[in-house]
């Protein structure tokens, strides 16, 4: 019987394509493909709510690993309210947040304009009007951390004073105008 041993294997091209040490070792991906409304303030701590299905955990195969996190996201609200916005955490902590304010004055303070983003909601809109925000944020921290990360998003209206759609319009989701989509959130472990 004979055995045959190697440390990497190529295609034709002299693309690797076992033992990669360069590019993407992983994906993982969460996909939200029904509707959820989050009233702002329902997170005390944060005055926001995990978005179901947003959510993933990702294993490192390398310690010096990076990893790509992809968010992609269908959301409306109601009125003009200006805190309707989302954050991106990893192990429940803020770990992606605007305005260069460090994470314990966002979790102290309410009035902090801290977020990954922000619905643009205008009064005049359609009831059924959404947009789409996302974000793609290279986390540079994860070399230091422990293997295992779970990245999610949060959403709401730190005011309290209104809600915020997630893949649907604030209509409702019944009319026949209303357009029903689907968001995402993906992690990619890069060498």
């Amino acid at each position: 019987m004979s055995e045959v041993t190697a440390s990497q294997l190529q295609d034709r091209s002299s693309n690797i394509i076992l033992n990669n040490t360069n590019g993407i070792l992983q994906v993982v991906q969460g996909v939200k493909t029904g509707h959820q409304a989050i009233s702002g303030g329902s997170a005390p701590e944060y005055g926001v709510a995990l978005v179901t299905d947003m959510e993933v955990t990702i294993t490192k195969t390398s310690p010096r690993s990076k990893i790509l996190v992809i968010v992609d996201m269908r959301v409306a609200g109601t009125s003009s309210y200006n805190r309707q916005e989302w954050i991106l955490m990893r192990d429940g902590e803020p770990c992606f947040i605007g305005q260069g304010q460090n994470q314990l004055d966002y979790q102290n303070d309410a009035g902090t304009n801290n977020c990954t983003g922000r619905m643009p909601v205008n009064s005049d809109q359609p009831a059924t009007s959404m947009c789409s925000t996302g974000c793609w944020f290279l986390d540079h921290d994860s070399e230091e951390l422990q293997s295992t990360m779970t990245y999610s998003v949060f959403a709401g209206d730190r005011n309290g004073d209104s809600t915020v759609y997630i893949n649907r319009g604030r209509n409702g989701t019944t009319d026949s105008n209303d357009t029903i989509c689907a968001s995402s959130i993906t992690a990619i472990e890069v060498a």
